[in-house]
């Protein structure tokens, strides 16, 4: 204070006792000597400091943002930013591109410590990120949050979007049946052939549980033409299946008619004539003018590949036979895995 009182007195004697302008005189002395007012352009810091700027949202159209008047102080240099806009999301100052250009891109850049991040463009609104005092998700360096940095239950179902987690993210045995809710699971959601017979619990698929004629395969034979019977086995209806050797179950329907005045004798069977096995049922008296049906049912456990099924019909006396009529049927049904 005593210099400044030194140079009051010089000025007074100088400038004839303008005391006005010693005392703008004055205060620009204390301004310069003021640590507090010193522009960012006389500081010289390892760090950058911005300056000086004015930044306008949606401009020059929707989408982008521009900036003029930047100024970028860093080591005690002040450099001058050149006006620009962009549409793009990241702003960046690169010290070993251009002291003068911003950079832009989409994509989140590598800095090094002379670089710096200016602006983050969110749809044409931007954020400053060296003031901002929210860390925006854009601007987290992909895999730098570790899992021991996030809290029990802080990532909800309500956080996660649709189809994120794929199956390669799931460690095996990690999901049991209680993290399954009821009837969520549903069949068009389960691959071909995904679910083994050693998956299943036994006793665990009931039969409420099995649509009807679900787990079998086969076919059906409908005779469309008489066929007057002999004292020799002649074959009625005939079907070919393929078969992975799971029981077989047959219905058969006959229908003989005998158009004599007298009582006829037929004997019926069915046969797989794959594995050569064959049962024969009784005889069946026809009375005389009559059509009669025969039901009949049977069990069979076939080959492997394929099998053909007869059913089969003859009569016991070669005299005005009687004959297998139009309509008799075979059908065969096989049951997988039994």
């Amino acid at each position: 204070m005593k210099a400044l009182s030194n140079i009051r007195l010089w000025l007074l004697r100088k400038l004839g006792g303008d005391a006005w302008l010693i005392d703008d005189i004055k205060h620009r002395y204390r301004v310069e000597r003021d640590p507090t007012t010193v522009p960012a352009s006389r500081l010289n810091l390892m760090r950058h400091v911005l300056d000086g700027y004015t930044v306008t949202n949606n401009d020059p159209g929707i989408g982008s943002i521009s900036w003029s008047g930047l100024h970028i102080v860093y080591a005690g240099t002040d450099y001058t930013i050149d006006a620009g806009n962009t549409d793009k999301k990241y702003v960046w100052w690169d010290k070993s591109v251009s002291t003068t250009v911003l950079q832009k891109t989409d994509t989140l850049p590598t800095l090094t410590d002379e670089d710096i991040l200016i602006f983050l463009n969110k749809g044409g609104i931007h954020a400053t990120v060296p003031i901002t005092t929210v860390v925006d998700g854009s601007v987290i360096v992909a895999e730098s949050i570790l899992t021991g940095a996030i809290a029990a239950d802080q990532i909800t179902s309500d956080l996660i979007a649709a189809n994120t987690i794929v199956a390669g993210n799931i460690a095996a045995g990690t999901i049991t049946a209680v993290e399954i809710a009821a009837l969520t699971i549903t069949a068009g959601v389960i691959k071909a052939d995904a679910i083994e017979t050693s998956k299943i619990n036994n006793l665990a698929v009931e039969t409420a549980k099995i649509d009807d004629e679900a787990t079998h395969t086969g076919g059906e034979y409908i005779r469309v033409a008489d066929l007057v019977l002999t004292t020799s086995y002649q074959d009625i209806c005939t079907l070919t299946i393929t078969s992975d050797g799971s029981l077989v179950e047959l219905g058969i329907i006959l229908i003989i008619h005998n158009d004599s005045i007298f009582a006829k004798e037929v004997s019926v069977a069915w046969k797989n004539n794959t594995t050569g096995y064959v049962t024969v049922w009784t005889t069946y008296n026809i009375p005389a003018a009559t059509t009669q049906e025969f039901p009949l049912a049977a069990v069979n456990k076939p080959a492997v590949g394929s099998n053909e099924y007869l059913a089969q019909a003859k009569a016991t006396s070669s005299i005005n036979p009687p004959h297998a009529h139009i309509g008799s049927i075979l059908t065969v049904k096989e049951w997988k895995g039994k």
